[in-house]
């Protein structure tokens, strides 16, 4: 018996179950990941389609273009100063006090984008996700494979499948 008891309890453990359960969990972490670079892509998509739903046209000033969050500040139709809390989409490559079109959905005039951007911003870094993510799994299940290997010739638990 060995003095670490959580390995002790791991050789108990057949070998192909734990194969399974450990190939298990890098697949569900692969799908996180999937699900989180499709959000990236789909989440972006929306906003766009409802700014184009009751879209607005105005010139902002760029207050803060920080590392999180660049906000604006624009008058809507009537005249009122708005400048939404949780900032600008798209903001690349913007400096504070630059000016910049902006396009808004009129009904929530918080939804605000820079014009002639849109969810295709959001491919490159969801693509890198999804690449990023697919080479951490495959690297897993390798790793998984040789230690179960190098378990299978130590003779520790029964052979698996």
């Amino acid at each position: 018996m060995t003095g670490n008891p959580l390995r002790a309890a791991l050789a108990r453990v057949p070998r192909d179950r734990a194969r399974r359960r450990q190939h298990q969990l890098v697949i569900l972490f692969w799908m996180a990941a999937m699900l989180m670079a499709l959000a990236m892509v789909v989440g972006p998509w929306l906003n766009d389609r409802t700014i184009a739903a009751d879209r607005a046209q105005a010139y902002a000033t760029v207050t803060d273009a920080g590392w999180w969050r660049t906000t604006v500040e624009y008058r809507d139709e009537s005249g009122l100063l708005l400048a939404p809390e949780e900032g600008v989409l798209y903001p690349g490559d913007l400096a504070t006090g630059s000016g910049v079109w902006v396009d808004y959905d009129r009904s929530n005039p918080d939804l605000v984008k820079i014009s002639g951007r849109d969810f295709r911003q959001a491919l490159p870094p969801a693509l890198a996700t999804a690449t990023v993510a697919s080479l951490l799994a495959a690297v897993a299940w390798w790793l998984i494979a040789v230690m179960d290997r190098r378990r299978a010739r130590r003779g520790e638990g029964p052979a698996g499948v």
